[in-house]
């Protein structure tokens, strides 16, 4: 099935990228993720982000949790939906704290999985494509 292949590819990902932090820090990486500054959307409260800011363990924890789910029953609709939200609460808690980007395509492709199979590769295609080409047009036009 197309949905657990990349549940548990990304799980991979997560799991391997982790271990690194683990290793090369010997901090986990929700512990790294801290900072005096913590920066919101616009469109989020500021009791919303001390919420999820109190909760970043849970949720950095809840992340493979919700990806071994999606490996294991990402054939139901309702656990792609579940684990779309858990990433999204993942990515704002942590891009949050760091400020980082990197993680926007697994953002949008865990968006693009809650789909049917034959519309979620062709979203998750979009997805990919999206991203190398607004990497590479930005670094033509910085330098």
């Amino acid at each position: 099935h197309a949905h657990a292949s990349w549940y548990a590819l990304q799980l991979s990902a997560v799991l391997l990228w982790w271990a690194l932090i683990k290793r090369m820090t010997g901090r986990h990486l929700y512990s790294l993720c801290s900072s005096s500054v913590i920066t919101r959307p616009s469109w989020l409260s500021r009791e919303a982000l001390t919420l999820l800011v109190s909760h970043k363990r849970q949720i950095f924890l809840a992340l493979p949790a919700a990806l071994a789910a999606g490996a294991f029953a990402g054939q139901h609709a309702l656990v792609r939906l579940l684990v779309a939200l858990v990433v999204s609460l993942y990515h704002l808690s942590e891009s949050s704290h760091t400020n980082r980007h990197g993680e926007y395509p697994v953002l949008y492709t865990a968006w693009a999985m809650v789909l049917p199979a034959s519309f979620a590769h062709a979203a998750s295609m979009g997805v990919a494509i999206h991203f190398v080409l607004s990497c590479g047009i930005a670094k033509c036009m910085v330098g």
